[in-house]
């Protein structure tokens, strides 16, 4: 049994579940709950037991088996330890992929979303995906970041970008790994975690790897969408791009992307700028960690806002936003909930008119995968990529 969603920052005691708990509710039966970022999860006692996780099994690279003060695993795995359960899991047959990926569709049109970023697709969903789009079946706009997986960019670098004629998919992009999340104390930070000394979070993919897959990524036509969190992170990763700029017949607009670019050293902001990154930013992250960020940073690292004017910025709204309703409304007015009537201030930053509405949202949807000109757009003959559902005024209370 899988599920996804717990985060123990909104619980009263602001602890990490252990396998206890699950056990009483699921006796024997393997269990495995990733938090809400994905980047950390839950595992049953039978699920730890099948994956063969025992107080002997080292941590993996870039990830982190925590421990009682007896050295038993608690059930609690971070970021690539948890791919020791995932590598268990049976993988769906076709119907069972097929049914999810209906789901999935069905779910983004109830909320008006009529296109998505998917960062994480392997070779056979790509391949899927065009058999839907062929048959006129594929109702949903998709651009598609592949798996780090060698077998997956072996077989897309071979063939190269992937577009249909009508723009409904397309596989051009590829989605790399620097750190973990902020949450789960996995995003990977210039100094200690203030409330973990000791600790700056994990590089989940060696550095020269993330360099060697940019590298064939640009050279084959393939955009690079990297994840990173923490300032540590996000400099390894644009000094990275910075060095393949440098080189001889380098691709002259490679758009790299940093999604998230969520903590940031205020020297490296203008970097994005001068290298060309986009800062593929989601503003769901201002609020779903504002209330417990300063506990993991201490004050002073809170740079988040000050990427808009210095250089290429753009942001969506996440899966998150899908539910509540909150994509605009914590860009604009820091919502904690998604609806304006519940703003939380901040008031070192007045709050401001949604200028941001007309302009930022369109030129990032376009920029960011190659679509400058087409998707976005307010006018006759331009792609939308939301169709707004909403009854009333987004900005009204």
């Amino acid at each position: 049994m899988q599920g996804r969603g717990w985060d123990q920052n909104d619980w009263p005691v602001q602890e990490y579940p252990t396998r206890a708990l699950l056990d009483v509710v699921v006796g024997t039966r393997p269990v495995l709950i990733r938090r809400i970022d994905g980047h950390a999860a839950l595992a049953s006692s039978q699920a730890l037991a099948l994956a063969g996780i025992t107080a002997d099994t080292p941590d993996p690279d870039g990830g982190q088996i925590l421990r009682d003060k007896a050295g038993r695993p608690t059930g609690l795995l971070i970021d690539n330890a948890v791919d020791l359960v995932l590598a268990i899991i049976p993988q769906p047959d076709a119907d069972e992929v097929a049914r999810r990926v209906r789901l999935a569709i069905d779910h983004c049109h109830r909320y008006g979303i009529t296109g998505v970023h998917e960062a994480g697709v392997s070779w056979e969903r790509v391949g899927y995906y065009q058999s839907l789009a062929q048959a006129g079946k594929l109702d949903l706009r998709i651009y598609a970041m592949l798996d780090d997986v060698p077998a997956t960019l072996d077989a897309a670098f071979a063939q190269g970008p992937i577009f249909t004629p009508d723009d409904i998919f397309t596989a051009r992009a590829v989605k790399i790994y620097a750190d973990g999340a902020l949450g789960s104390r996995g995003a990977r930070l210039l100094a200690d975690y203030t409330d973990q000394p000791g600790h700056r979070g994990l590089l989940v993919t060696d550095p020269a790897h993330l360099r060697e897959v940019s590298r064939r990524a640009r050279d084959k036509g393939f955009q690079v969408g990297a994840h990173a969190i923490g300032d540590a992170a996000n400099r390894l990763l644009l000094n990275i791009f910075s060095e393949l700029n440098k080189e001889d017949g380098s691709v002259r607009d490679p758009r790299w992307r940093i999604e998230h670019s969520q903590i940031l050293h205020p020297e490296d902001i203008p970097r994005f700028a001068r290298e060309g990154v986009i800062a593929a930013m989601q503003p769901v992250h201002c609020t779903s960690d504002m209330d417990w960020a300063e506990q993991r940073l201490g004050a002073g690292r809170d740079p988040a806002g000050r990427l808009a004017a210095p250089g290429k910025a753009g942001w969506g709204h996440g899966p998150a936003a899908l539910y509540r309703r909150l994509g605009l409304c914590r860009v604009h007015g820091r919502s904690s909930r998604g609806h304006p009537a519940r703003l939380l201030r901040r008031p070192d930053r007045p709050e401001r008119q949604p200028r941001h509405l007309p302009t930022r949202p369109v030129a990032g949807h376009g920029c960011a995968p190659h679509h400058r000109g087409r998707p976005g757009g307010l006018q006759r003959g331009m792609t939308a990529g939301t169709n707004w559902p909403f009854p009333r005024s987004l900005f009204s209370s």
